[in-house]
C-alpha cells in the first residue's frame, strides 16, 4: 500500500518536472526473479527506476538508514535491505538470492556509486546474484536525469546467463560479465559515463 501511493506520486513528479519518458517497460518480465540493473550519476536513479517499473522492486540500502526508527519502518515498508558497506555483508547477500529465488524482482547498480569510477571499480554482485539465483538480468539506462531535461528511462531486454547455472566462476569471469552488462547499460543511456570508451574497448577485445 504505502509503495503504491509513494511510486504514484513521484511518477507524477517526474513526468511534471522532469518529462520523463519511458521505453522497454515490456521488457519486464510478468512474474518470476528477475534483476534491474542501471546506471548510477543521481541520488534519483532508485527512485525514478522504482517509480516506473510494471512491478514492484526490492533494493539494498546502507545500514545507517535504519538507524532512525521512522526511516527505518518506511523502508522497509517500500523493499530496502540494509546492507554493511563497510564488510562483505553475507546477510545481505543471503536475503537478495532469497528475494530472487522467492519470485521477486531486485534493483541493484553494478557501479556502486554515482561518482564517476575506473573500470576495475564496478561491483560484480549482479552477475553473482544471477547466476546463484537463476535469474536474468535487465539492463535499465537513466539519460538526463536533471530538471526540466526531458529524462528518459529504457528497460532493455533480458540477458539470460544460463550457461553458467550451477557451475563455478572465477573472479576474472564474473568482471568480464559485469563489464559486458555495463556495457548495454550504456548503450541504452544517450548521456554515456566517463569510461564508456574504456568499457567498450574491453567487451570488444573480449569479443
Amino acid at each position: 500500500m504505502i509503495y503504491n501511493i509513494a511510486t504514484f506520486f513521484v511518477k507524477a513528479y517526474y513526468k511534471i518536472f522532469y518529462f520523463a519518458k519511458v521505453e522497454g517497460i515490456e521488457n519486464i518480465p510478468e512474474n518470476g526473479g528477475v534483476i534491474l540493473c542501471g546506471n548510477h550519476q543521481s541520488f534519483n536513479d532508485p527512485v525514478i527506476i522504482a517509480a516506473f517499473s510494471s512491478r514492484k522492486l526490492r533494493f539494498l540500502a546502507k545500514a545507517e538508514l535504519f538507524k532512525n526508527k521512522f526511516f527505518s519502518w518506511f523502508f522497509h515498508h517500500i523493499g530496502c535491505v540494509p546492507v554493511d558497506r563497510s564488510s562483505g555483508d553475507l546477510k545481505a547477500m543471503r536475503t537478495c538470492i532469497k528475494i530472487l529465488q522467492d519470485d521477486n524482482p531486485l534493483l541493484l547498480f553494478p557501479e556502486g556509486t554515482r561518482s564517476c569510477i575506473h573500470l576495475e571499480d564496478v561491483k560484480p554482485g549482479a552477475l553473482l546474484f544471477a547466476t546463484k539465483a537463476k535469474v536474468p538480468i535487465i539492463p535499465v539506462g537513466i539519460s538526463n536525469l536533471k530538471l526540466f531535461r526531458k529524462a528518459k528511462v529504457v528497460f532493455g531486454k533480458p540477458i539470460y546467463y544460463h550457461e553458467y547455472y550451477g557451475k563455478k566462476i572465477s573472479g576474472d569471469e564474473y568482471k568480464k560479465l559485469t563489464n559486458k552488462l555495463i556495457y548495454e547499460i550504456y548503450n541504452l543511456v544517450d548521456n554515456k559515463c566517463c569510461y564508456y570508451e574504456e568499457i567498450k574497448a574491453s567487451v570488444e577485445n573480449e569479443n
